[in-house]
């Protein structure tokens, strides 16, 4: 952002504590800064209620000592803080209508007053319901009878768990006192629930013991959850109407009732087609449609190219949109017969005609009539079923329905509703016999897996080539319901079909050709962690495809050729080097990737002007640094590589620090509160727990922090060290025993592909891989903990009080950066020392 910029936006909007320090200690000039801004700290914890009282402030000043009902209610709790701390000059508004002051939680005409003035201008008249007297309503009962003030605050200390717990034991359940009470918190976890449910059982004591869907949504959870724990004398909610037990989630006629019910209500006679349906929307006119004439509404559809009819253009074919009718397969060769005809998988190396497809699928006699046809569906025990037969209309054996049949068990056939209400039992598989609840075809997972694989990865005549083998190989590996669950997904489906289909080995090169990008590369660390890849530098490979793309971009081939120089010999080549020892990170990669962004800017910028980088003069450098974003500065590295090359003159991009190099948290105790924290607090990850030390304690960077091994981490009879430098660092308790639990635990999140070999302290969801560092910055916001403001903290108060020296061994810093730090901190050991060197080696002085 320019300074033009900055000017035109209002200080309460950029530092609104500043703001709001200032205007107290004018009012106020008894009271310190310090205590000001810790009171303004616990009045407004919020970036959002600080701008909203440091605009009041910054618009009216006067508020704080005029006492006048104006501005937010934040005045009012800092003006009562701030006399609790001592301030005199200060004056409580008061009330606008009594002119008394007190709470203003109320707004009248713009102006704030009391609670009683409110009541007096606006409230409601009833009789109470308790005490009978005619009196201002504060609140209604469970029966929805109005209550005054005093008998609502009387009503509001009621036990009302113990008045349902007691109502229970009437009804003899069968369960102790504790097992109610705990039934009753978990279906009734409010107040004003319980308090409902009571006043139910007060007017209809048998409803738990003839239908709970008689009563409210809260009633029929209660008699849900005392069912499962075994309770006697309780009714299984039913729906009113059509008596079937579950799914009671919607309301009719002040009764639960389940969803077929609920939409029967809702029916009205269609305008279209005549028929008594379910309201799906309406016509300009108010009024009713049905599903299925809503969906041929013309506003829905358009005219077809090919049938000239109104329907809706879901496919397209080359640059027109088809209607399904319309639509045809592209034409390509048929990879088993030979043929040119329309396709399907036409984009692929293995294309398939719809007579080939069939004539591949597995043909068996159907199970229920005896046909040879091909295989649709099959039952529980594995039997298979055509389609005719598989979406038969039968009477369903639960609901008596005459329905489309899904399944069809031991007891009968069932339809699709009843089959998503029936309970997932634990069945033989027909392979292994293992007794589990089964995957699909009367198979296990275990037995599962292998088959869905090998038809992905096998060719059209059955065959594995040697690169799908190594990658059935893997996958079979890993835990098949982990597999199963990451192939219901279409992107891993489409690749590993895909890549049945290529020829040649199995290398990166190959995944890198798969499309699409994000999920080839989830795949290829499932290999690599696998084995069947062997491991590379992701980023640097990413860096080397992205110049690729983005140096091919650039219209002018001089300029390609320059910035293809400057980004092997200025970045690449030392990137290649230090892969060796230490992959590349996603910072370097953000990093070289913007600076080569903004290089393609500038080269763009002159070009447009008729100047290149070799007639280029300062005066359009700082042109384009003026009216360009800030992340033009990001060119400086570049400019200054080819002035020294002798590619451009006397160019030069100055220096701008960052403005966050230095900061650190505004409080002064707020590192050391977190820090207590993540000591003690046992709910916390263990992984943001030493993360989190790390940062505030020893100030490490997160990108070094996700870097950390085992082997950084040695245990003996002196206790436990972390080497973080060239001089480990003796780790207190209980961080130790936090690191402890890190390196005999520590696992992944990858559901495929998921090892224990890694030698990460923080693995993370990629197999083989760290943690990123932007994620555990993530994982570290919702403590309160901000890691650059942590490690600046950190840093300055150790290097105030250590010399630059030891801060580097320690924590492995630069010297250099060490030393600047210890400049920043005001530390004056090292001057010190300086200086009775010089006055040793000198006597005469001093």
């Amino acid at each position: 952002m320019n300074t033009s910029a900055l000017a035109a936006v209002p200080r309460f909007q950029t530092d609104p504590h500043a703001v709001i320090v200032a205007a107290v200690t004018a009012a106020e000039p008894n009271l310190e800064a310090s205590v000001v801004g810790a009171v303004v700290g616990e009045v407004a914890p919020t970036r959002p209620a600080l701008r909203r009282l440091a605009r009041a402030l910054h618009d009216d000043p006067a508020l704080l000592t005029s006492g006048r009902p104006e501005g937010p209610r934040l005045v009012e709790s800092l003006i009562d803080a701030l006399r609790q701390a001592g301030a005199l000059n200060l004056a409580s508004p008061c009330c606008a209508r009594c002119h008394r002051p007190g709470q203003l939680r109320r707004l009248h005409e713009g102006q704030r007053i009391c609670a009683p003035c409110a009541s007096a201008l606006g409230a409601r008249r009833a009789v109470c319901a308790s005490c009978q007297q005619d009196r201002v309503v504060d609140s209604l009962d469970a029966q929805g009878r109005t209550l005054c003030a005093r008998c609502a605050r009387a009503a509001r200390t009621v036990d009302y768990t113990a008045l349902v717990v007691d109502r229970l034991i009437r009804l003899d359940t069968g369960l102790d006192t504790r097992t109610l009470h705990n039934a009753v918190v978990t279906a009734l976890p409010k107040a004003h629930q319980q308090r409902a449910v009571s006043g139910e059982l007060d007017t209809q004591p048998a409803l738990l013991g003839t239908n709970p869907a008689d009563g409210s949504h809260r009633l029929v959870l209660l008699a849900e959850t005392l069912l499962a724990g075994g309770a006697r004398h309780i009714a299984t909610p039913a729906c009113p109407f059509c008596r079937r037990p579950g799914g009671l989630r919607f309301g009719r006629d002040g009764r639960r009732c389940c969803k077929t019910c609920y939409e029967t209500a809702r029916a009205e006679d269609c305008t279209r087609c005549g028929h008594r349906r379910p309201v799906a929307s309406r016509t300009p006119d108010d009024r009713p449609l049905c599903k299925p004439c809503a969906d041929r509404e013309p506003v829905n559809h358009e005219r077809c190219p090919g049938c000239g009819r109104q329907a809706l253009l879901k496919r397209a074919s080359g640059e027109q949109r088809l209607c399904r009718a319309c639509w045809r397969a592209p034409q390509a060769t048929c990879s088993i017969c030979g043929k040119a005809k329309p396709c399907h998988r036409a984009n692929t190396g293995a294309p398939r005609c719809e007579s080939c497809s069939r004539r591949l699928l597995n043909r068996h006699p159907c199970s229920h009539c005896a046909t040879t046809r091909v295989v649709f569906a099959r039952t529980m025990d594995g039997e298979p079923l055509c389609q005719p037969c598989a979406g038969r209309r039968e009477r369903c054996n639960r609901c008596q329905r005459v329905m489309r049949v899904v399944a069809r068990l031991p007891d009968g056939p069932r339809c699709g509703t009843c089959w998503k209400r029936e309970p997932a039992a634990e069945r033989p598989c027909i392979q292994c016999g293992n007794v589990e609840r089964l995957h699909h075809f009367g198979l296990c997972d275990a037995c599962a897996c292998p088959e869905v694989l090998r038809g992905l990865l096998s060719q059209p005549d059955g065959t594995m080539r040697p690169a799908a083998q190594a990658v059935f190989d893997v996958l079979t590996g890993e835990d098949p319901t982990a597999v199963l669950k990451w192939l219901v997904t279409a992107t891993p489906r489409m690749l590993l079909s895909d890549l049945a289909g290529r020829t040649g080995p199995l290398t990166h090169d190959t995944i890198g050709q798969l499309r699409p990008v994000k999920g080839a590369a989830r795949l290829r660390d499932i290999l690599v962690a696998g084995g069947a890849l062997p491991p590379r530098d992701e980023y640097l490979a990413r860096l080397e495809d992205w110049l690729d793309t983005t140096i091919a971009a650039i219209s002018d081939v001089a300029e390609q050729r320059l910035v293809r120089r400057f980004a092997t010999w200025h970045y690449l080549r030392r990137l290649r080097q230090r892969s060796a020892v230490q992959p590349m990170s996603y910072g370097q990669l953000t990093v070289v990737r913007g600076e080569l962004q903004a290089v393609a800017r500038l080269l763009t910028w002159l070009r447009a002007r008729d100047r290149t980088l070799a007639t280029a003069t300062q005066t359009d450098l700082d042109e384009w640094l003026t009216t360009g974003p800030a992340s033009c500065r990001a060119a400086r590295t570049f400019v200054a590589w080819a002035v020294r090359r002798g590619y451009a003159d006397r160019l030069d991009i100055p220096l701008r620090q960052n403005p966050k190099r230095r900061q650190v948290f505004p409080e002064a105790d707020q590192r050391w509160a977190i820090t207590r924290r993540l000591l003690h607090d046992d709910t916390l990850h263990p992984v943001d727990r030493v993360a989190g030390l790390l940062v505030l304690l020893y100030a490490q960077p997160v990108s070094r922090i996700v870097r950390l091994t085992v082997d950084h981490v040695s245990t003996g009879e002196a206790g436990t060290h972390l080497a973080l430098g060239r001089k480990p660092v003796h780790l207190p308790t209980p961080l130790d025993d936090l690191v402890g639990q890190l390196v005999t635990r520590r696992h992944g999140f990858a559901v495929v592909g998921r090892i224990t070999d890694h030698p990460w302290l923080f693995p993370g969801g990629a197999p083989g891989r760290p943690l990123s560092a932007a994620r555990l910055v993530q994982r570290l916001l919702p403590l309160g903990l901000q890691a650059r403001l942590g490690r600046n903290t950190a840093l300055m108060d150790l290097a105030a009080q250590l010399p630059a020296a030891v801060l580097s061994q320690l924590l492995g810093l630069h010297i250099t950066t060490a030393t600047e730090w210890t400049q920043e901190a005001g530390n004056t050991r090292p001057a010190y020392a300086a200086e009775v060197a010089r006055q040793t080696a000198d006597p005469g002085q001093g």
